[in-house]
């Protein structure tokens, strides 16, 4: 799993998943620096890399929103298939 645009900054747990099953997902700060202030706003782009039509399409993309938490963000979402998927985080102000 790759998280952009700062990979280093931070992480996401779990970092292998189960193809095709509901799965909470959490994204927390690597220093505390840069821990996201709670109920910071996100859109987040799910982008399965394994095949250039999906890479290249973002009609093929998830896009999904989430809330900080207590310093984390959190959410539940099924990753299709085997395969590596990226995530691409964008702060954002969806109501």
């Amino acid at each position: 799993m790759i998280i952009l645009p700062n990979a280093p900054i931070y992480s996401i747990y779990p970092a292998v998943v189960p193809a095709d099953k509901q799965i909470t997902m959490t994204i927390c700060a690597n220093e505390p620096a840069f821990i996201i202030p709670d109920g910071r706003k996100y859109s987040l782009n799910i982008i399965n890399v394994n095949c250039d039509e999906n890479y290249y399409n973002p009609s093929n993309h998830k896009w999904i929103n989430i809330v900080c938490e207590k310093g984390v963000l959190r959410f539940e979402f099924m990753f299709e298939g085997e395969g590596e998927h990226m995530l691409w985080m964008m702060q954002t102000r969806f109501l």
